[in-house]
């Protein structure tokens, strides 16, 4: 039997029958029988339940037992959609992205083919943007349709649903900037505009802080005392951010906390620094950190899973602009990576 899902709503003491007729709509067939069996009762008896036909609130513990076992049923059912949809996700960015990574070595190693492989890379990038337009677009649909119907709300955790509205924007920020950053690498167009460091770090807090208080991780953040303002790249410098937060996050264990702070650096620079909780970064993997080339996966604290070409994009994408990104410390206490970002880039 499968695990029941954390924060079912409080013990109700009556239910509307309407309600009851409407949570049987949702079940699948064959659920009722199984309803009956886990709790020990006839089977005629969840259906006269479920039926909704009373003309007053169904009040019985036992019948109340039979709405909160369907409701969580319907509630598993969820989770499972969200985790196939991610996983769908997880799995066209990872093919794609070494897909991508070759072509893009490719043409760096072969000059005289170069626009040919340029070519091969736009072709590349529309795949993939056909490839998570699907994904996406119905991932965002289902969390519209739990926001709009009242019904389900009420059966969706507010906790749940926070997580998964965080996750679809923090896709659809994440696409869009490797889409724009493509694009410009491959058309040799410019992205620039003028941002404030502040607003984008904090933007970029805010998009994660759905994972990080899943693993009730605090995100201590230093704010530079000087008001720095960056004429570049508004989408590289956002991806960077969110790449070093979500891989402190990542290794970070539960309870722990992640540690930003920005400031002025060298002259014509801006600095991000981002300090986790984990356990460093292992030799062997040290030489090839940064390397677009070499895929180098690695699971989190809670298992979790990522594309393993991060860091090696953020610092391809910040060399493209004059900036860079640095392993600052690694150790068994945690690791700190730095990103300079220059502050008029042209």
């Amino acid at each position: 039997m499968q695990k029941r899902l954390d924060n079912i709503p409080p013990k109700r003491y009556e239910v509307d029958p309407g309600y009851a007729l409407w949570v049987r709509a949702l079940l699948e067939s064959g659920d009722q029988k199984d309803i009956a069996d886990r709790l020990g009762l006839q089977y005629v008896y969840v259906k006269q339940v479920l039926g909704g036909n009373r003309n007053k609130p169904i009040r019985s513990t036992n019948a109340i037992r039979i709405i909160e076992e369907a409701e969580n049923l319907i509630l598993q059912r969820l989770d499972l959609i969200l985790k196939e949809k991610r996983e769908i996700i997880e799995r066209i960015l990872t093919r794609r992205s070494l897909q991508l990574s070759y072509a893009m070595n490719g043409a760096a190693k072969h000059p005289k083919t170069a626009e040919e492989k340029l070519d091969n890379i736009y072709t590349l990038l529309r795949a993939i943007n056909h490839d998570m337009k699907s994904p996406l677009n119905s991932f965002a649909a289902f969390i519209q349709l739990v926001e709009h119907l009242d019904e389900i709300k009420a059966l969706v955790p507010p906790s749940m649903l926070h997580e998964m509205q965080h996750n679809i924007q923090y896709l659809v920020e994440l696409w869009n900037a490797l889409n724009d950053w493509l694009t410009k690498m491959v058309k040799e167009e410019s992205i620039e505009s003028v941002f404030s460091l502040h607003e984008a770090i904090t933007h970029s807090i805010q998009l994660l802080s759905a994972m990080a208080e899943h693993k009730n991780i605090q995100i201590e953040y230093r704010a530079s005392p000087e008001d720095i303002e960056l004429r570049s790249d508004i989408h590289i410098t956002k991806f960077v951010i969110r790449n070093l937060l979500h891989n402190a996050i990542k290794f970070t264990p539960e309870g722990g906390k992640v540690y930003v702070q920005s400031g002025l650096a060298a002259p014509g620079k801006a600095a991000v620094s981002v300090k986790d909780e984990g356990g460093g970064i292992s030799e062997e993997v040290l030489p090839t950190l940064f390397d677009l080339s070499i895929k180098k996966s690695t699971y989190g604290t809670k298992n979790e899973k990522g594309t393993g070409i991060g860091l090696a994009l953020c610092k391809k994408m910040l060399n493209e602009i004059g900036g860079d990104i640095e392993l600052v410390e690694s150790s068994p206490k945690g690791s700190v990576f730095t990103a300079f970002f220059p502050l008029n880039h042209g």
